[in-house]
């Protein structure tokens, strides 16, 4: 695990996940599911910290900090502006699995 101080841009996805796919909206919360599930974790994720302050000898918690990108990399996935990246191109079917398996909500 990396920690960078800025969000990658999708030129960096795009170098170090060559494949991509257009996800249908709609689909995004379950197609990132099933990565998860499927592929593992994704490549980075904010990961806020709170931030400690001392006044007059006391600690106090003070909210959310800006807290550093955390970049796993071993993961073979990324969702980014309705995008799937992957490492691999065998990966293109997951789309399809989430749009056949996605439950349908009743009325």
């Amino acid at each position: 695990m990396k920690r960078y101080v800025y969000e990658p841009k999708v030129k960096k996805l795009e170098r170090v996940f060559p494949y991509s796919i257009e996800v249908p909206k709609g689909f995004r919360v379950h197609a990132q599911k099933l990565c998860r599930e499927v592929l593992g974790k994704c490549y980075y994720r904010w990961a806020p910290q709170r931030e400690n302050r001392w006044i007059k000898g006391f600690r106090y918690k003070i909210g959310y900090a800006s807290g550093p990108w955390v970049v796993d990399e071993e993961a073979v996935w990324q969702y980014k502006d309705g995008r799937l990246y992957f490492k691999d191109p065998d990966n293109f079917g997951i789309v399809t699995m989430a749009m056949l398996s996605k439950p349908k909500k009743r009325a």
